[in-house]
């Protein structure tokens, strides 16, 4: 329930409150997390998603940026440092890092824990051709799956 001292915010007002006051705090920051989703797009801006276990960060390298970078190449997985400072896309409301530079560290605590858990199961033969069942030429059943709320 609002009261007459409650102040309500437009959406546009609140997200640049929100732009002016995280880009003040965090002009300059150092994130360490693995690579995610790696898109260098035409316009020649980098755009992924940096990750450790407990949280994500979407990323932003402007093709100035990029073109400065030592980084010649970002793959998904590569643990790497950003440098850059934090903002907020107000069109979206969402938070993301402007990337100044990226420093690669290595590979990622979750992509070595999925290499570690390919190779086991191939240690186990579950990757070997003689156990691929053939497809068939056509399927012996169709099966629709509907959802009454879902998308």
């Amino acid at each position: 329930m609002l009261t007459s001292e409650e102040k309500i915010y437009k959406v546009s007002e609140l997200t640049q409150l929100l732009k002016m006051t995280l880009e003040g705090q965090f002009a300059a920051v150092a994130v360490l997390g693995e690579a995610s989703g790696v898109v260098l797009a035409g316009s020649g801006h980098l755009y992924f998603t940096l990750k450790d276990a407990g949280g994500a960060l979407k990323v932003a390298m402007f093709r100035g940026a990029l073109q400065r970078s030592t980084l010649k190449r970002l793959e998904n997985g590569q643990q790497v440092v950003v440098r850059g400072m934090v903002s907020v896309y107000p069109l979206r409301g969402e938070m993301q890092v402007i990337a100044s530079d990226i420093r690669l560290q290595g590979v990622g605590d979750i992509y070595a824990a999925l290499e570690k858990l390919k190779r086991a199961y191939q240690e186990k033969g579950y990757f070997d051709a003689q156990r691929k069942k053939a497809l068939p030429l056509l399927p012996g059943r169709i099966g629709v799956v509907t959802s009454p709320t879902g998308a």
